[in-house]
């Protein structure tokens, strides 16, 4: 792991649907940085949720790796 990655808050459980939503946030801001890149997911990150406030699916994932070091994070 890569002092990138030491910074990241790790959340091991999602108890709320605004948690995940909070971590999907911190996600976005890894991947503005230039030094994440998305390697895995179930649908777009800005279609988590629909115009009418709908899930998009009943199991959401998104998997981001790091660049420098090859690390992987999961929601």
């Amino acid at each position: 792991m890569c002092d990138n990655c030491r910074n990241i808050k790790v959340v091991k459980r999602f108890p709320s649907p605004n948690t995940y939503l909070s971590a999907l946030e911190q996600v976005k801001e890894l991947l503005a940085t230039g030094n994440y890149e998305i390697e895995f997911a179930t649908c777009p990150i800005d279609k988590v949720k629909d115009e009418n406030g709908y899930w998009c699916d009943d199991s959401i994932a998104h998997k981001i790796k790091c660049k420098q070091c090859g690390t992987s994070f999961i929601c």
